[in-house]
Formats: structure tokens, C-alpha cells, sequence
């Protein structure tokens, strides 16, 4: 089956699933940029505006937001986990396997570490080992 109908049929799951709507909430705006983003590697702007039920120009928008939403948002750790779901989501439907992280850039991943650190700070006397060992940043 092509991948453009197999990931139809996930992100109508997906949608159903989730109660994502077509209103311009907050929530619906992360889920649906979490899926378009995960989509991505494995189709072309065209084809997923076709899966998503979008024309290319919202696609393109929700790329260029993914670094703003993984950075910047208030969101951003809600954001990193739908769109790691989302990602497995996809390479299970089309029956690709892939690593998740692989989608992250390293600042992304650098952020995302900075953030829970800064969130969860206390919490350990001393850290297991230093970020910029395992980074080399």
C-alpha cells in the first residue's frame, strides 16, 4: 500500500483518538503541528498536506514552527512527547523503524535536557554526570 494512504488511515485514527478538531485551539494546533512534523521525513510537503487535509503554505508554516514550538513554547515538553509519539505512530503504520531522537537536532535534544534540568532541579543532590561529558559542548 502507498504510504500516503497507509498514514491517512493513522492520522484519522490519530484524530478520532486524541478528539483533535478542526477549532483553532491551542491544543489542536500542537497535536496536528506534532503529526505534521513527524510526517516530515517520510512524505513531501504536497502529500502530507493531502494526509493532513491542508494546502502546502500550512504545511510549510508548521515545519518552520517546529523549532519555535520545541524551543519557545510553554507547551515545549508536551509538544517534544506528542510529537515522539507521533513518530512512532507513523513508522508503525508504514512499517518503518525508526529512532525518534533521530528526528531532534542536537540543540533540540541540548534544550530539552536543559529544560528538565532546570525543571527538576533540587530534586538530586548531585547530578549522575555532566551533560557536556556525554554532548561535548
Amino acid at each position: 500500500m502507498n504510504k500516503s494512504v497507509e498514514v491517512l488511515y493513522d492520522y484519522r485514527n490519530f484524530v478520532q483518538e486524541f478528539e483533535v478538531t478542526q477549532s483553532r485551539e491551542r491544543r489542536n494546533i500542537i497535536y496536528k503541528y506534532a503529526y505534521i512534523n513527524a510526517l516530515k521525513p517520510f512524505l513531501g510537503c504536497s502529500d502530507a498536506g493531502h494526509v493532513i487535509g491542508c494546502n502546502h503554505a500550512t504545511i510549510l508554516h508548521a515545519w518552520r514552527a517546529h523549532e519555535t514550538n520545541m524551543r519557545y513554547s510553554r507547551d515545549r515538553l508536551e509538544y517534544a512527547d506528542i510529537y515522539e509519539m507521533c513518530v512512532n505512530r507513523i513508522s508503525n503504520s508504514i512499517g518503518d523503524d525508526c529512532d525518534p531522537l533521530f528526528f531532534y537536532t542536537k540543540g533540540e535534544v541540548i534544550r530539552m535536557y536543559r529544560s528538565l534540568e532546570k525543571k527538576y532541579e533540587g530534586y538530586a543532590k548531585e547530578p549522575y554526570i555532566e551533560f557536556e561529558e556525554i554532548s561535548g559542548v
